[in-house]
């Protein structure tokens, strides 16, 4: 499951700091089983993905993840294509460098290290908040 947002407006308004920024900050936890993975996405505006993943656990934590650490990856297609038999996921045909100045969107997502066994049962996320930090 995943969700994404705009931050491409908050990018904006910041364009003298963003050379300061090293890595994103998310506190969160995950909501049955009792740990996971969180994978977060950096969708920049040519459609270009980054994605970098961290081990969760119950408890709220806050994780860093330098955004050196974030490599080329597909993201999600939300809201989810119509009708069912389309793809899910997109994956650019090519990558442009990584730019913090370019970002659009934001995805974070998890469950995808689930075991099959798991699948039905509750699971969920709890993102208490995510920065661009120095």
């Amino acid at each position: 499951m995943g969700f994404q947002l705009y931050a491409g407006d908050k990018i904006k308004y910041r364009q003298l700091e963003l050379a300061s920024f090293t890595k994103i900050a998310i506190r969160a936890r995950v909501i049955n089983p009792a740990s996971g993975k969180l994978t977060v996405a950096l969708i920049n505006n040519d459609g270009s993905v980054y994605a970098a993943s961290a081990a969760i656990s119950g408890q709220f934590s806050t994780i860093e993840l330098p955004l050196s650490a974030f490599k080329p990856d597909s993201c999600l297609l939300l809201p989810r294509p119509y009708p069912g038999f389309q793809p899910l996921w997109f994956k650019p045909s090519s990558y442009s460098a990584f730019d913090v100045s370019k970002l659009d969107k934001l995805e974070v997502r998890a469950g995808g290290n689930l075991a099959p066994d798991e699948y039905n049962k509750a699971f969920g996320i709890e993102v208490e908040s995510i920065s661009l930090e120095p």
